[in-house]
């Protein structure tokens, strides 16, 4: 039909398709014209091919609301907006539809199927299969500029693989065990695909292509048998058609084992790898081991042991992803190696692993934005990578329903928005004006599927344990009918050993022998638990799995339990000698401690004889200073009331001479009251009064020289006294009142004193010289008869005071002596304490070692 005229999309269907989300992708290719008005863009026809058109699942009302809301636009013309609640008028759009009748619900509604012409579309018959794949194959070997007898191989090649197809599919039926046991022609394809990577350069002889043609007919059929019994039958088929066909090559050439073909072990001048034969199990050993190691260098170490298993899953894992659109169903039970080999096979390739990061709010958004990262790096960037993923990620079944989109058509419903379509469109764009095409968004947009689909190989780990794969594997068929299947049997007896050998490598300080004995026991105990396994189920119809992974939880046990108790045994025999060490360390120390405690013993004796000594001189010592201190006692005694007797009449002496300091004092004020001219003028009266003249003669008297009063003590003997008034006013301020002769003041208390007009008052109206003279003169007689009564006292007070002195001389020296008796005992004491603590401390330190010794 005309692409102008005509356009198409591709819709999917499987048991979570519903009437919400069919209709997102049926409005996705229409644009709106006018009003509720919507149809493909321009004025072409669009055609929606619905695949699987059965799956849908059957709610409780017996309908698909998928197919209703697909028959509405057919009885109705449109469907509604479930916004606007209004019916969208579709224009210029029809339906072709397809469906296994085996799947799914096995029929639709009948009021859909009655708008379908319907087709019952048998396997087209041997002949029409060989004239498509003859024309295919031979076209390669004929371009391909190969040898004539490898180009005469074409009509060979075909019929056995078509009679192989035949012979599989009419005696390998599906069951519900062997669900996915349905060949059809993708098998065919698959083959002729392998054949078809053929180059001159390496299928030089026919013998080269019948092996290949083997190679590639055990991939595609035997690689999806579920145990030993399907495998031996296929052997038989594939041997039979193989010797019908091929005899005249050699048998022996063609069935030779190793029988691995690879692209990484080989390659051309230009580089271009070679799917080429494995020359055998050591070379391709040796390759995939440094490739392990180059993947460790880079990534998170993966400890693998490449048995011969191993490796050829290895192979069969990279043949698929190498193809175009090649995508696996890797299947076995945990523990078999199928995300490790999967990694090792996609970093052989060259690609990137991507695989989901499940958590407890991982969801379907999520999902989706993982996906649309994919299509970016695969699509815009073209880079290969591959998305692995295992059942246990399946957090979501809706997770499946986007992987089985990516699987059948490439095309995710409801993953890109419009934006994100424009944005891939105009990344390829450059690309597909290249191919000559015309960069129309539609073509832009094909270009970019098959890129993705050339560039994103999905690989999914699934176990075949339960009921959940064969439920999956019919609720979304792309996931058996768009991979290819390899199925990872139990361990043969060779993987066993050699993983029990290489996992015990490592366990030190056991013998080779005995080494390969362990590895030979517990692979032989894992083949019987298995046995047991299997006639457990027969009789019981129960299951017990024996995994792979339950192997190498087998060897990580006794590992452990090895080291375990190899710990146990060396800290007991650590313990032991420990012990043995510390009782010898005991005896040595119990004779050092002996003959430490024979030296302290004579310490100790020797500090209790210093101890004792100590004693005896610290009594006598105490003894002389007993006695010292009571010979003191009477003489301090003596000293206390002497000194007593002192200060009282000490203070008797204080009091009496208190009373005469006063009398000095009016002495003394009396000769302060004369002056220089006073004195003149007294001394310049003629005739003075009588009492004027009694106080110059009573001055003379008291200051006769050696106590001889004068005889004459006339008035002009008066004035001559007087003489230099200086002189004579001086003499009477140093008068010395101490030592006056006792007659001098006897006679002037007689003649002068006694008048009852001697006095300052009296006389002062006289003159004021003659009354200062005269209370001198009254205030010296008083001084002298007090001083009368002071001096003995004074005299009886020194020589108190001298015998105190001599008192006190004497108990000072007493008290020093006592003194330096007290610190010689206090001394002693001090000494004999330290003597005492040392005995005491080298009495605990023997009594100690006696302990230890004990």
């Amino acid at each position: 039909m005309d692409p102008e005229a005509v356009a198409y999309t591709t819709i999917n269907m499987n048991s979570f398709s519903d009437a919400p989300s069919l209709q997102v992708m049926m409005e996705q290719p229409l644009e709106k014209k006018s009003g509720v008005r919507y149809g493909p863009p321009g004025s072409r026809r669009l055609v929606y091919f619905i695949d699987d058109m059965n799956m849908p699942f059957v709610d409780k009302y017996d309908t698909q609301s998928a197919i209703e809301l697909a028959r509405q636009m057919v009885d109705y013309r449109g469907w509604y907006d479930k916004v606007k609640i209004l019916l969208k008028e579709i224009m210029n759009c029809q339906y072709a539809a397809c469906m296994n009748p085996t799947a799914g619900s096995f029929n639709i509604t009948p009021r859909m199927q009655r708008h379908f012409v319907t087709f019952a579309v048998q396997m087209p018959t041997p002949e029409i299969v060989r004239s498509i794949y003859f024309q295919i194959m031979d076209g390669h070997l004929t371009t391909g500029g190969f040898d004539g007898d490898v180009t005469k191989m074409s009509g060979k090649l075909v019929d056995a693989t078509i009679e192989l197809h035949r012979l599989v599919m009419n005696n390998f039926l599906p069951s519900a065990v062997k669900f996915h046991y349905q060949f059809n022609l993708r098998e065919t394809s698959n083959i002729v695909g392998g054949m078809c990577r053929m180059v001159k350069d390496v299928y030089r002889q026919p013998a080269q292509v019948a092996r290949l043609w083997v190679h590639e007919c055990e991939r595609v059929f035997r690689d999806r048998m579920v145990n030993d019994t399907d495998m031996a039958k296929f052997d038989e088929f594939r041997a039979s058609v193989t010797k019908k066909y091929f005899e005249d090559l050699g048998l022996a050439a063609v069935e030779e084992r190793p029988l691995l073909f690879t692209s990484f072990m080989q390659a051309s001048a230009d580089d271009t790898p070679l799917y080429a034969q494995v020359p055998g199990y050591e070379a391709l050993k040796k390759a995939l081991e440094d490739k392990l190691n180059e993947y460790n260098e880079t990534n998170a170490v993966m400890d693998l042991v490449l048995f011969q298993q191993a490796m050829e899953h290895v192979t069969r894992i990279s043949r698929i992803i190498d193809l175009p659109r090649g995508n696996a169903m890797l299947v076995g039970v945990g523990g078999s190696g199928k995300q490790s080999l999967a990694r090792l096979a996609a970093y052989i390739s060259g690609y990137d692993v991507f695989q989901i990061a499940v958590s407890s709010t991982y969801g379907v958004a999520d999902f989706k934005e993982n996906l649309l990262s994919l299509y970016t790096k695969a699509g815009a960037k073209g880079q290969p990578v591959v998305f692995l993923m295992t059942d246990n990620q399946i957090v979501k079944e809706q997770f499946l329903v986007f992987i089985n989109d990516l699987l059948s058509t490439g095309i995710v419903a409801d993953l890109f928005t419009q934006e994100d379509k424009d944005t891939f469109v105009n990344a390829v764009r450059n690309e597909v004006k290249a191919t000559g095409q015309l960069d129309t968004a539609e073509n832009c947009w094909d270009f970019f599927i098959n890129k993705v689909r050339r560039y994103l190989h999905v690989v999914l780990c699934f176990s075949p344990v339960g009921d959940k794969f064969r439920i999956r594997a019919r609720q979304f068929p792309a996931l058996v009918n768009c991979t290819q299947l390899d199925w990872f049997h139990g361990w043969p007896a060779e993987a066993l050993l050699s993983v029990a050998q290489r996992f015990l490598a490592d366990v030190p300080n056991v013998a080779m022998d005995l080494r390969g004995r362990m590895a030979h026991y517990m692979a032989q105990a894992h083949q019987y638990v298995s046995e047991a396994s299997q006639q457990y189920i027969e009789s019981f119809r129960r299951y017990n799995y024996t995994t792979p992974k339950s192997y190498l939880e087998l060897i990580a046990l006794y590992k452990t339990l090895l080291a375990q108790k190899r710990a146990e045994l060396q800290a007991a025999k650590e313990r032991l000698q420990n012990g043995v060490e510390k009782i010898a360390q005991a005896s040595a120390q119990v004779a050092d401690l002996q003959q430490n405690l024979r030296e302290e013993q004579i310490v100790v004796e020797e500090k209790k004889a210093q101890t004792d000594a100590l004693i005896h001189s610290i009594g006598k010592e105490k003894a002389v200073v007993d006695e010292a201190v009571e010979s003191s006692r009477e003489d301090e005694e003596a000293a206390s009331k002497l000194q007593n007797e002192v200060q009282a009449f000490q203070e008797e002496c204080t009091r009496d001479l208190a009373a005469a300091e006063h009398v000095i004092a009016d002495a003394e004020a009396a000769l302060n009251s004369l002056d220089k001219g006073s004195l003149g003028e007294l001394k310049s009266f003629g005739s003075p009064a009588v009492e004027v003249v009694q106080v110059v003669a009573a001055c003379m008297t008291l200051t006769a020289s050696g106590g001889k009063i004068p005889k004459d003590l006339t008035w002009a003997a008066g004035k001559k006294y007087m003489g230099n008034v200086d002189a004579f006013l001086k003499s009477l301020l140093n008068f010395d009142k101490d030592n006056v002769p006792e007659n001098c003041v006897a006679a002037v208390e007689k003649e002068y004193i006694s008048n009852p007009n001697f006095n300052v008052e009296f006389i002062k109206n006289k003159s004021s010289a003659a009354a200062g003279l005269c209370g001198w003169v009254v205030n010296i007689c008083k001084y002298f008869r007090i001083y009368q009564v002071v001096a003995p006292k004074r005299a009886a007070l020194a020589e108190a005071n001298r015998k105190l002195e001599t008192a006190n001389k004497k108990l000072t020296g007493i008290r020093a002596k006592v003194k330096e008796l007290n610190d010689r005992v206090a001394a002693l004491e001090q000494s004999f304490m330290k003597a005492t603590e040392d005995k005491n401390v080298a009495i605990a330190q023997v009594c100690g070692q006696k302990g230890q010794m004990q």
